[in-house]
């Protein structure tokens, strides 16, 4: 196994070694609900739509007081509470990630990145091992100003954070996925 180990590292090109932070994690699903294709652009046009529905209702019940029901005071209290709860999600699921898996975000995780594939490898208390994953098996990757995602799945990431990098640059991993991904798998928002 260490031959194996040592033979994975020296082929390797770029190494991140990171550990999970809720912040990261909270990052994650602002950029999964806001910024990810068509269903961030229709969730940010419903809350949108919610926020300026209730403003509007709340502005007329109190202007028409007298002439509207409480009905429409509770409906716009209901969408300004609605958009209010969706803008506050990502750091309610990663609290709640943290609750449920803390043993995620106090595992190392050490990603090693070659031409073919890349290994993620995994060390804490109650996760370990090693996993090898061609780049043909990813659904995704998206550069940020300062993180990469790694999607295996729509909903599921690796999240690396560019200044975790300690082999190779960001602009060295940038340049790998142009190269092994196709165009539409390979996404920058990079400001």
């Amino acid at each position: 196994m260490r031959k194996r180990a040592r033979n994975r590292s020296e082929a390797a090109i770029i190494e991140v070694k990171t550990k999970y932070t809720k912040e990261a994690y909270k990052k994650f699903q602002w950029f999964y609900f806001f910024k990810a294709g068509l269903t961030g652009v229709i969730f940010k046009d419903l809350l949108v739509f919610l926020f300026l529905g209730g403003a509007f209702l709340l502005s007329i019940y109190f202007i028409f007081a007298d002439s509207l029901s409480v009905s429409s005071l509770v409906t716009g209290i209901v969408c300004i509470w609605l958009v209010i709860t969706f803008l506050l999600f990502p750091k309610i699921s990663a609290n709640s990630a943290y609750k449920k898996s803390p043993s995620l975000f106090e595992t190392g995780i050490m990603f090693s990145f070659s031409d073919e594939f890349f290994s993620v490898t995994t060390t804490g208390n109650e996760i370990s091992g090693t996993n090898d994953i061609k780049y043909t098996a990813m659904f995704k990757a998206v550069e940020l100003r300062d993180l990469f995602y790694l999607f295996l799945q729509p909903s599921q990431a690796y999240l690396l954070d560019k200044k975790d990098f300690t082999r190779g640059t960001p602009e060295e991993l940038s340049a790998l996925l142009a190269k092994v991904l196709p165009e539409k798998k390979f996404k920058k928002h990079v400001r």
